[in-house]
């Protein structure tokens, strides 16, 4: 009779599956809540633990907080409940929406500085003068940099960031994955 032989060799690799299959098990969805206009594909997804801004009926400003829990016609927060009839708008972060992000342009120039200042240096130190073009070179290298800013500059004109909630505009609708 034969005994089966366990291979020593799969034991990491059947504690991993383990562990995953608990994981995958103790999982729970996440419930969330689409923002979308009728007949537009353009939507807006917010999930628990996100933050929003949004405006009340009746008051005067915005308020943002983090999205404790999503129901079938609350959002709650930390310390408040707020039912979806009165969100009167929701303000969605303009940052998110720029054509080049502002830190890869800084990002950009960051590198370019320094591998201006070391191409520099190792110039001086080889031929004991300076570089009297650098400041071409460098305006050649550089050009993006404004330009990227201030076409984010421009563009954050025209992205809408406050979106009216009403029948004819957009509608918050919740999805409940998760009762509890």
């Amino acid at each position: 009779m034969k005994t089966l032989k366990f291979n020593t060799s799969l034991k990491p690799l059947l504690l991993v599956l383990l562990a995953l299959s608990f994981v995958a098990v103790s999982a729970q969805p996440t419930n969330y809540m689409v923002m979308k206009k009728n007949g537009k594909k353009k939507r807006y997804t917010f999930i628990e633990g996100q933050e929003i801004s949004y405006k009340v009926t009746g008051d005067i400003g915005y308020v943002t907080d983090n999205i404790t829990r999503i129901t079938d016609s609350t959002l709650e927060f930390m310390d408040v409940s707020i039912p979806l009839k009165n969100i009167e708008s929701v303000r969605i972060n303009k940052k998110k929406h720029f054509i080049v992000p502002n830190r890869a342009a800084l990002t950009y120039a960051t590198s370019v500085g320094i591998s201006a200042a070391i191409l520099e240096v190792a110039y001086l130190i080889n031929t004991g003068k300076g570089i009297y073009d650098l400041g071409t070179q460098l305006a050649y290298v550089s050009t993006p940099i404004p330009t990227i800013l201030l076409t984010n500059w421009i563009y954050g004109w025209f992205v809408k960031t406050e979106y009216e909630i009403a029948a004819n505009e957009y509608q918050l609708y919740p999805i409940v994955l998760r009762k509890e």
